[in-house]
């Protein structure tokens, strides 16, 4: 067994030391161990975001609640399955998300995401050919500026609202210019704030 001590210094207060051991590997260099190590964290940090905060572990209807025996709970396996495939892709998009995000926020714990990128005002304003998504930001607009540019390249559509286009915006829009296709006949309605 080899065994690599490594110490962490601290600017104030008890340095600290790691002891890690390995089995099987003489060879590999001992820096790119402790690296590889390190990194285990991310890997940590979603199984206890998947187990505490998606509920993985106590998948809701998971069983059948009405059975009357008790030694016979009649889990339903496709739904505990799916409910845990279902939280992995969410947390998995939440991680994807994070690795566009500015330094700081790479590797954010989801509720951290949720306050400071998910959970802002919106206005939408619906027209005879867009949905305008109006996003009230109180923080990194210049960020957002470059991905409202972004997605408004991409022209998506919602083929199940008439194949309406779909335009973000940080300001209000302005009915005759905002429309790359022809101005709308009348003025958006406001549809839900």
């Amino acid at each position: 067994m080899r065994t690599l001590v490594a110490r962490e210094q601290k600017r104030r207060g008890k340095e600290r030391w790691h002891a890690l051991f390995v089995f099987g590997d003489k060879g590999t260099d001992a820096l790119t161990l402790i690296k590889e190590f390190r990194a285990r964290q991310h890997h940590e940090q979603a199984y206890r975001i998947l187990l505490h905060d998606a509920f993985v572990d106590t998948v809701p209807s998971g069983y059948n609640k009405q059975s009357r025996n008790p030694d016979r709970p009649g889990f339903r396996k496709n739904a505990i399955t799916l409910y845990a495939w279902l939280a992995g892709l969410a947390v998995n998009a939440l991680t994807a998300f994070s690795a566009s995000l500015p330094q700081r926020f790479k590797w954010a714990h989801p509720r951290t995401l949720r306050r400071w990128w998910l959970n802002f005002p919106a206005d939408l304003y619906l027209t005879d050919r867009a949905l305008f998504v109006v996003l009230h930001l109180r923080w990194f607009r210049s960020w957002w500026k470059q991905k409202v540019e972004q997605l408004n390249a991409k022209k998506l559509r919602l083929p199940w609202m008439d194949d309406r286009l779909v335009l973000y915006s940080l300001e209000p829009p302005l009915p005759e210019s905002a429309e790359p296709s022809s101005a709308p006949s009348s003025a958006p309605s406001r549809v839900w704030r």
